[in-house]
This record gives structure tokens, C-alpha cells and sequence, in this order.
């Protein structure tokens, strides 16, 4: 075992959101998330339509899995249009930048 996966203990965390560039740009800057990628997942009922994703890699010895849903829920509105809450203002933000 190396020395980082000894001081590390790395776990994944998967969030559904409106819109997923703002929660991954969100979630970079939190101390103990190691990596974020974004993609897309179906529904569990299989149906057509894609939900935008955003998979957390993190130091659960830094942050806890709690923490992130805590996070999340600051961005994530499911009762806005597109389920974007405060994402849409994270969003205008990152693309904003050049």
C-alpha cells in the first residue's frame, strides 16, 4: 500500500442534478474532494430522458459523505425550474470566466 492510500481514504459519491457544471465547480472547491467528473445516468424507471451528474471523489478522512449531501442540498433546488436552485447562479459565474 503506498503512503498516499494510507493517509487517504478516497470514496465516490454520485449527485443528480438540474444542471451539473455548477455543482462540480462547487464541489472542487471543498476541502477533501480529490476529483469530480460530470456525465449523465437514466432515470431508475429507465425511462429516455438523461439526469446530468455530477461523481465526487473524496478523502472521507477530510469530509464526510454527510457533508457533501449538505453541500448539495445548498445547490440543488428540486422544486425550481430545471431543478437548478442556486446552480444557475454558480453556472453564470463559470462561464463568466476566461
Amino acid at each position: 500500500m503506498s503512503d498516499l492510500q494510507q493517509k487517504t481514504l478516497v470514496e465516490q459519491a454520485t449527485f443528480g442534478a438540474g444542471c451539473f457544471w455548477g455543482v462540480e465547480a462547487s464541489f472542487r472547491t471543498l476541502p477533501g474532494v480529490l476529483d469530480t467528473r460530470v456525465g449523465f445516468a437514466r432515470s431508475a424507471k429507465g425511462e429516455s430522458e438523461l439526469i446530468e451528474v455530477v461523481q465526487v471523489d473524496f478523502d472521507a478522512k477530510v469530509i464526510t459523505y454527510s457533508r457533501l449531501i449538505e453541500h448539495f442540498w445548498t445547490l440543488h433546488d428540486p422544486t425550481s425550474v430545471d431543478r437548478q436552485g442556486a446552480c444557475a447562479d454558480l453556472l453564470n459565474g463559470v462561464v463568466g470566466l476566461e
